[in-house]
C-alpha cells in the first residue's frame, strides 16, 4: 500500500475516532433516571395447629410493602399427617415430629439464602385451648415440643401460641376481607378493631358476638367461621353425649341401619366433650342409627339457648345482634359439611332443607350409595352436623328465605384458603421492618445500545488507525533504505 493512501486512511480513521468519542461523551452527559432493583422476596410460614388436623401455610410478599402492610399471597399449604397437636398430650414430642415432613416440603420452596430471615409462627386453636383447660401442665409440654422441632431448621421462629377464639374469628374476617380486596389495613396491634355494638347505638363498624359470627358494615364482608371442631364437631359430641343414658344408644341424627360398638372412653375422646367423673371408660356401649330427622333437630336445639331476655333481639345465650343485612362468607366447618351434600353452590335455602331432611332419613346403605367417597365418619355423622349448622344460622342468626342467598360457602378466595392463618400474618407484617427497594441510577436501555456500538466501532477504528500508522512506518522505513 502506498504511503500517501496509508496516510489518507490514518487521518480518516483518527477522524471518525475524534466524532465517535464527541458522540459517546454526548450520551453519557444525558441525565440518567433513578431506578431500583428487582423487590426482594420474603417469606412466612404459619403452622394451623387445630383440634383435628394441623397445616403450614406458606406465604410470601414484597419486601418494600404497600402502606406498611404485606402484600401477602399464598405459595402452597401442607397438611400435616395424624391428629392435631393436642391429642399428643401424652406424648409431646410425637407432636413436634408430625411437623417435620410439611417443614422439609417449606424448606424446598423457600430459598436457602432467606430461610434465616423467614418468619415462622404457630397458632393453636379450640383443642389446645382446651387442653390448657384441662391440664396446662401438658399443653405447655405439648407448645414446647413443637417449638423445639421447628427452632431445628434455619428459620426466624417467632414462636408457638394458644389463640382465643376472637382473635380467630377476627383473623379469618381480615382474610375474607383482604383477599376481597375490601381490607386496606387494619392495626390490630394498636386495638384498632371494631366493638360490640349495643341496642339503640348509632354506630359504624360492628362486630357481632357471640362465638362465630363477625360483621364490619361500611363495605366489609361478614364471615362465618365454623370450625370443624368444638363447635360442629361439639355438636357432634354433645348430642351423643346427651342420649347416653345406657348402654343401648339409639341415636336419631345416624342413618338408620348404622350401628356401632364403643367404649365410654371412646365416646368421651374429643377435646370438645368432657367425661362426667363417675362415668366408667371401659364400659362398652351399642349405638343404634334410627334416621329419624325430627328427633334429631329436637336433639340439636337443646344444644342452644335461644332465651333473649332482656337483650331484644338477641341470637343465642341472651347476647344481642342485629339483623342479618349484607353479604356473608362462610368457611371451615361449614363449607366441609355442606359441601358434602352438595349444597355449597348457591342453592336455595328450600333446597338445603330438603336435602338436610332426605339425608337424615336415609339408611346407612342409602347414604353410602349417595357419597360413596365419602369416610365412614363424615357419612355419619352428615346429619348432625349439617343440623347443627341450619339450626344455628336459621333459630340463631336469624336468617330466612330473603337472606339465606347473601351466603357464600367457600373454601377458597383468590386462589387462597380461607381462614385465619393469612390474617394473622397479615397482621405480623405490620411488625416485619420494611425493606426499601435497592435505589440505582441508570441511563434508558436505548443510550446504553447506542453507547455501546459507537465504543465497538471506536475499537474498530482505533485499530485501523494503529494498523495504518505501523505500515506507514514500515514503508518510510523502507524507502530509506
Amino acid at each position: 500500500m502506498s504511503p500517501r493512501l496509508l496516510r489518507a486512511v490514518g487521518w480518516c480513521s483518527a477522524v471518525v475516532l475524534g466524532l465517535l468519542t464527541m458522540a459517546v461523551f454526548v450520551l453519557v452527559l444525558i441525565p440518567a433516571k433513578d431506578g431500583v432493583l428487582p423487590r426482594r422476596i420474603n417469606y412466612g410460614l404459619v403452622f394451623d395447629a387445630g383440634s383435628t388436623h394441623t397445616s403450614l401455610y406458606i406465604y410470601q410478599w414484597r419486601a418494600d410493602k404497600e402502606n406498611g402492610t404485606g402484600i401477602v399471597s399464598q405459595v402452597e399449604a401442607c397438611s400435616v399427617s395424624g391428629p392435631g397437636i393436642s391429642s399428643y398430650a401424652d406424648d409431646p414430642a410425637g407432636a413436634g415430629a408430625s411437623l417435620r415432613p410439611c417443614l422439609d416440603r417449606a424448606m424446598k420452596i423457600v430459598p436457602a439464602e432467606q430461610q434465616r430471615d423467614t418468619a415462622t409462627y404457630l397458632g393453636a386453636t379450640a383443642g389446645m385451648r382446651l387442653l390448657r383447660e384441662e391440664n396446662s401442665t401438658k399443653a405447655e409440654q405439648v407448645l414446647a415440643a413443637v417449638s423445639k422441632a421447628i427452632g431445628e431448621y434455619p428459620v426466624d421462629f417467632r414462636g408457638a401460641r394458644i389463640l382465643t377464639g376472637s382473635e380467630e374469628g377476627s383473623f379469618g374476617w381480615i382474610t375474607v376481607n383482604y383477599l376481597l380486596e375490601t381490607l386496606v389495613k387494619v392495626q390490630l396491634g394498636e386495638r384498632h378493631s371494631p366493638c360490640t355494638a349495643a341496642p339503640g347505638q348509632n354506630q359504624g363498624p360492628v362486630l357481632w358476638e357471640p362465638g362465630m359470627l363477625r360483621e364490619l358494615t361500611g363495605g366489609m364482608h361478614p364471615v362465618l367461621l365454623g370450625r370443624r371442631s368444638c363447635s360442629l364437631g361439639w355438636a357432634v359430641g354433645r348430642v351423643s353425649v346427651a342420649l347416653h343414658s345406657s348402654a343401648q344408644i339409639s341415636h336419631p341424627c345416624y342413618p338408620r341401619g348404622y350401628q356401632e360398638n364403643l367404649t365410654v372412653a371412646e365416646l368421651y375422646d374429643s377435646p370438645c366433650v368432657r367425661a362426667p367423673s363417675s362415668a366408667s371408660p371401659g364400659l362398652v356401649l351399642t349405638v343404634t342409627g334410627t334416621g329419624d330427622p325430627a328427633t334429631c333437630g329436637t336433639a340439636v336445639q337443646r344444644l342452644f339457648n335461644f332465651s333473649c331476655g332482656a337483650q331484644w333481639p338477641c341470637g343465642f345465650n341472651g347476647v344481642y345482634q342485629p339483623p342479618v343485612r349484607g353479604q356473608f362468607f362462610a368457611f371451615s366447618g361449614f363449607y366441609y359439611t355442606l359441601h358434602l351434600l352438595n349444597l355449597t353452590e348457591g342453592q336455595s335455602l328450600s333446597l338445603v332443607n330438603a336435602s338436610i331432611r332426605q339425608i337424615c332419613n336415609s339408611s346407612w346403605k342409602q347414604v353410602q350409595e349417595l357419597f360413596p367417597r365419602a369416610s365412614r365418619t363424615q357419612l355419619r355423622d352428615a346429619c348432625t352436623a349439617s343440623s347443627y349448622i341450619l339450626t344455628l344460622l336459621l333459630q340463631g342468626y336469624k336468617f330466612n328465605y330473603t337472606t339465606w342467598p347473601n351466603i357464600y360457602f367457600v373454601q377458597q378466595v383468590a386462589n387462597t384458603d380461607v381462614g385465619w392463618t393469612l390474617g394473622y400474618m397479615l397482621n405480623l407484617t405490620n411488625m416485619i421492618p420494611s425493606e426499601p427497594p435497592a435505589a440505582v441510577t441508570q441511563l434508558p436501555r436505548s443510550i446504553w445500545i447506542a453507547a455501546t456500538v459507537l465504543l465497538a466501532i471506536m475499537l474498530i477504528h482505533t485499530f485501523c488507525l494503529l494498523t495504518a500508522t505501523c505500515c506507514q512506518r514500515n514503508s518510510w522505513g523502507y524507502e530509506q533504505l
